[in-house]
């Protein structure tokens, strides 16, 4: 079985708060802990190191010289840590990256509005698009997270089709335009207005 080359972050948070305070009491009252459960936490770690982190001897207790790395190199760790969490946390960005790739079709009809809204809930955006055929190449070779496109020229069972309306039509009018009394009206409407037909 292969050794665990990582550092506990709950024994790291300890030993960082032994190592600013100095004396096992008050770090278990800052921890919310008894001294003892500070003290094998500490040990525990040690072990796992298999280095000695702090001169016990003395009061208050002093580091060691990894200790020291430990310290400066892990107060690093744990702000990265509590990013990360941050980062989890926030609903307003819930993606970190997305590599997004549109169709000629969907970059010129909904993709302006899309990569908008995109941009909002992401930390970082990258976006492609082109003819379906070279972007469906571009999703296979893993060069794109997801692809839109009216249809995908390949199967393969790794990848979903995944319909983007459900609707036969949708039809996009200015506000105030009047509703649709019949099938004539209707008629009428779509001969005298571009469509775009985007799904099957």
């Amino acid at each position: 079985m292969t050794e665990k080359k990582w550092i506990e972050t709950d024994l790291l948070r300890v030993f960082l708060i032994v190592s600013e305070v100095r004396y096992l009491k008050e770090a278990a009252h800052r921890l919310n802990q008894t001294p003892s459960a500070v003290s094998q936490s500490i040990k525990a770690l040690e072990e796992h190191l298999k280095v000695k982190l702090f001169e016990r001897d003395s009061r208050p207790m002093t580091l060691t010289g990894p200790g020291r790395r430990l310290y400066s190199q892990g107060q690093e760790l744990m702000r990265l840590s509590e990013s990360l969490y941050d980062e989890i946390q926030d609903e307003s960005k819930n993606l970190s990256s997305l590599r997004l790739g549109l169709s000629e079709s969907a970059a010129g009809s909904y993709g302006p509005w899309l990569i908008s809204d995109l941009k909002e809930k992401t930390h970082e955006l990258e976006v492609q698009s082109g003819l379906t055929y070279p972007m469906s190449r571009a999703l296979q070779a893993d060069k794109i997270d997801i692809l839109l496109s009216p249809e995908g020229l390949f199967e393969n069972n790794s990848f979903e089709r995944l319909d983007l309306l459900e609707e036969d039509f949708l039809i996009i009018v200015k506000k105030g335009t009047k509703t649709f009394t019949s099938l004539n009206e209707f008629q009428q409407f779509a001969f005298s207005h571009p469509l775009i037909e985007y799904n099957k």
